[in-house]
């Protein structure tokens, strides 16, 4: 982006009430840097926090939950880790521009899709990194009790090949589903995000004009 289309952007994202940059002493416009100390510290204490939660949660749960319970929620937690990391790829790959039209178009989503984009690394961190962690905590959980519904009065040595297989096959699945998901994701990451942005839409203090 050159700097006549940075300052027609930042004209454009000011007028839909986005921050979009600033300006040094001289007057020239400087494009918002995001990552910050105060950012990587809170993302970090919210990472901690929200994991030593759910695990704690999970194990909870899961000492007195069903095989068919513990089944259905590693599939649950698979589905929800795969859907965060297609999200995380679509906001980092996504295009403000499409976006920045659109929004000044009034199409609905827009304007949140265009705020996402603009915070992409902290989207991303959030949804890959911090989701993908909880996500991990809880399926090993739920995997660890499917194994001890499965190799019940079996001996040690099929019980540590039974236990192998469960987590691999999480793992496994897990994996396959995001690397589907990435190319998918890039592909069509504007229309992913407009669809995100309609459904923070109710949330948003701001509606666009």
């Amino acid at each position: 982006m050159n700097d006549y289309e940075w300052e027609q952007y930042t004209k454009t994202i000011d007028t839909l009430g986005l921050s979009g940059g600033r300006k040094d002493n001289n007057g020239k416009l400087i494009k918002k840097t995001f990552t910050t100390t105060r950012w990587l510290i809170l993302i970090s204490s919210i990472s901690f926090g929200l994991t030593a939660f759910f695990g704690m949660l999970s194990h909870v749960v899961l000492v007195s939950a069903s095989f068919v319970a513990s089944v259905f929620l590693v599939f649950t937690l698979m589905a929800v880790s795969i859907a965060f990391d297609i999200l995380g790829i679509a906001v980092t790959a996504g295009n403000a521009k499409p976006l920045l039209l659109l929004a000044s178009k009034g199409t609905r989503g827009a304007r949140e899709a265009l705020h996402l984009v603009m915070n992409a690394d902290k989207v991303s961190c959030f949804c890959c990194d911090v989701v993908g962690d909880i996500c991990s905590i809880l399926s090993g959980a739920a995997g660890a009790a499917i194994t001890l519904f499965v190799v019940e009065n079996l001996s040690a040595v099929v019980e540590v090949l039974i236990a192998a297989f469960v987590s691999s096959s999480i793992a496994a699945l897990t994996v396959l589903g995001k690397a589907a998901g990435k190319s998918y994701a890039i592909n069509y990451s504007t229309e992913i995000m407009l669809r995100v942005g309609k459904m923070l839409r109710p949330f948003s203090k701001k509606k666009a004009k």
